[in-house]
């Protein structure tokens, strides 16, 4: 039954994801892009993750994808960075999402680091890096924490490359899109994460009506959700009572975005007043950090 649904949504609006031009729903309530700055910096040139930080207001953490250091970069809503902190125990293999939520611990705020990227489909593991959101004081540029712990992971369904990552607030559930099939999959990482096991993340939904989709971030209150692909931005809100799969079942809003050269990464502001996109640096174009406002 959740096929034929599936299959009757995807034929309903699959146009959404097929057009080349990037037309908007006239109900967004979103404007812009403004530019809120450039990332002059060499150290995040290959940005792949944003989410907004709940411990340093009106910050924002972005980190690098494969190959690079484990380094996580706090920078404000101009783009500058105002810290970077090394993760000592952590390998950046793939890193390609971030997000903040719940852990181990009530009444802390903990970053997931998605090392989820697989381009060949060659991993059988996929991983979270879990730590406490540190604080960072005014003028501590540089920082290193020392442990983080490994959550371990894999597909219910085999191997594939995944790039988007989202925590539910209500559920305290993880979820994951798929990225390279015509028609993208969603999975669930049920909580209460399992550090000393490996855990699986179940299918959910397959053959949803998009593709390439590579960033993922869920509202505070887990009642809005943005996902994007390089062309696109959609959003739903969801209904009181209803869980994520159900709620991305629906038809998206297609929210306003503005091409970038390689953008792999959105983030809802804490506050709710709008989204950040930031793109990866290609060659001499300027690395911009975009800013959406809510209208």
């Amino acid at each position: 039954m959740m096929r034929f649904t599936v299959v009757m949504v995807c034929l309903f609006f699959l146009s959404c994801t097929q057009r080349k031009e990037n037309t908007v729903s006239e109900k967004t309530g979103f404007g812009g892009p403004l530019s809120a700055g450039t990332v002059k910096e060499d150290k995040i040139r290959e940005a792949s993750g944003l989410v907004a930080s709940v411990a340093n207001a009106g910050m924002l953490w972005t980190h690098n994808d494969s190959g690079n250091d484990a380094d996580l970069f706090l920078i404000n809503a101009k783009g500058e960075i105002k810290c970077t902190v090394h993760l000592r125990d952590a390998k950046n293999r793939d890193w390609e999402d971030i997000t903040i939520g719940s852990g181990p611990e009530k009444g802390k705020n903990y970053i997931y680091i998605g090392e989820i990227g697989d381009n060949a489909a060659i991993y059988n593991s996929k991983f979270l890096y879990r730590l406490e959101e540190p604080r960072i004081h005014e003028g501590v540029s540089d920082t290193t924490i020392n442990r983080t712990e490994k959550i371990e992971f894999i597909l219910s369904d085999g191997t594939r490359d995944t790039e988007s990552l989202g925590f539910d607030p209500v559920s305290n559930n993880f979820y994951i899109f798929s990225k390279r099939e015509s028609n993208v999959n969603l999975y669930k990482l049920a909580a209460p994460l399992d550090a000393d096991k490996p855990m699986v993340a179940e299918r959910v939904l397959e053959a949803l009506p998009f593709t390439q989709i590579v960033a993922l971030d869920i509202s505070k209150d887990g009642t809005e959700i943005l996902a994007k692909n390089y062309d696109h931005v959609f959003y739903w809100k969801r209904k009181p009572g209803e869980t994520i799969e159900a709620a991305v079942l629906a038809k998206p809003e297609e929210l306003p975005y503005k091409n970038e050269p390689q953008g792999e990464s959105i983030a809802f502001t804490r506050d709710g007043s709008g989204y950040y996109t930031i793109s990866e640096r290609k060659k001499d174009k300027e690395q911009q950090l975009f800013f959406y406002k809510r209208n």
